[in-house]
């Protein structure tokens, strides 16, 4: 991964994230994401999936944004839970029983001017092949295809 370089991001601490296989999230440091299979979204491959940024100390909070589809099937797996937390902070927690948009405010204490960690844990994930769905031994949880970082 020598092409992996920090993210820093603006003075407004604007930061813009795409997943699959051209998104930008290669350019970033980051953990229990698969990077290889989807043209325009990445899968979470474990129970936590993180990404590693370096803002500017805000003067305000933040909103983090993500667009995400859970992994379900019928009758045995009716929804993703994805807690969110920021440098070890928890800031949020969704429910996803469908492809949506999440929305977390993330206090302005729970970022520092150094690399801030996002992570998702998404203890619900689970393996296709656990179930007996097919050979995927990935942990599913959620098919992240955006994300977003911008000043309150």
């Amino acid at each position: 991964m020598s092409n992996v370089v920090s993210a820093h991001i603006s003075d407004d601490n604007a930061l813009s994230v795409t997943f699959g296989r051209a998104g930008t999230i290669a350019t970033i440091p980051n953990g229990g994401i698969d990077l290889n299979d989807g043209e325009f979204a990445s899968w979470t491959e474990q129970q936590t999936a993180w990404l590693e940024i370096i803002p500017r100390w805000p003067a305000r909070d933040l909103t983090l944004r993500f667009t995400a589809s859970p992994f379900l099937v019928e009758d045995r797996i009716t929804h993703q839970q994805v807690f969110l937390y920021v440098n070890g902070l928890f800031c949020g927690l969704a429910n996803l029983f469908e492809p949506q948009d999440c929305t977390f405010v993330i206090p302005r204490n729970a970022v520092s001017g150094r690399a801030t960690r996002i992570t998702l844990a998404i203890p619900t994930a689970i393996s296709p092949k656990h179930l007996g769905l097919s050979e995927d031994v990935r942990i599913l949880g959620v098919a992240l295809t955006a994300l977003s970082l911008t000043a309150q």
